[in-house]
């Protein structure tokens, strides 16, 4: 009974409720379907997935998404290389897992980060993200490689390259690096429908978090009001 009455008298805020779940719904409906398309491009290793990057306060940045891809035997994921907690000043041993993959010939990933002037570079650092580039902070030991390449290639700034080459584990704290590549190739990461490596764009929900908080505390505001006026009516 006192639901009925309820409705009864709450007939337009219960319109829009319905409106606001319908929307926000669909929203997240819809990115879903888009994510699982993402993570199938991302599986074929012809695809990297890049989102924006918030990590650092102050710093707007864009990511590698690692986490779309399985992955392969081929490639070192940032992830991995993130496994060892190196410090100068702390004798921490490199994981086992990690060790292994020295000398191996890998690919990676990432942003380009130029260690010398020009539009084409022998040696550049390999980052998951743009944050360091080009005022941002400098990232930790564990989370770039120090690329060298035989021939100069092509300096992409805000594209993400997956770079092939020797992998190697060489800690030179005094020379700024803790693992370093014998650079065999460069491959930028294009358009979708390129036929190369394709860069796929995850911008979240088109609706974002703060919009559908607003449509939540408007309705709620709007019951409120609607609820006080009845009171204000009834005396």
């Amino acid at each position: 009974m006192y639901l009925k009455e309820f409705l009864k008298k709450n007939i337009p805020f219960m319109i829009l409720s319905c409106l606001a779940t319908s929307v926000i719904g669909l929203n997240h409906y819809e990115y879903a379907i888009r994510s699982e398309k993402l993570r199938a491009a991302a599986r074929t290793d012809k695809a990297v997935i890049v989102r924006p990057d918030m990590s650092l306060s102050g710093h707007s940045s864009i990511a590698v998404d690692e986490s779309m891809s399985p992955g392969s035997d081929g490639f070192i994921r940032f992830a991995v290389l993130g496994a060892w907690d190196y410090s100068p000043l702390a004798e921490e041993p490199c994981p086992e897992d990690l060790k292994k993959l020295d000398g191996k010939v890998l690919s990676c990933t990432g942003f380009m980060y130029p260690l010398e002037a020009g539009q084409s570079l022998k040696s550049f650092c390999l980052l998951k993200s743009t944050q360091t580039c080009c005022y941002g902070p400098r990232p930790q030991w564990n989370q770039f490689i120090l690329v060298e390449m035989k021939d100069k290639v092509a300096f992409e700034r805000l594209a993400p390259v997956t770079v092939k080459g020797v992998f190697r584990i060489d800690p030179k704290p005094q020379e700024g690096f803790i693992y370093r590549m014998e650079g065999i190739s460069v491959v930028k990461s294009l358009g979708e429908d390129s036929g190369s490596v394709a860069v796929h764009y995850d911008s979240g929900p088109f609706l974002a978090l703060w919009i559908e908080s607003l449509i939540l505390g408007s309705l709620l505001w709007f019951f409120f009001r609607i609820n006080s006026r009845k009171k204000e009516d009834s005396k």
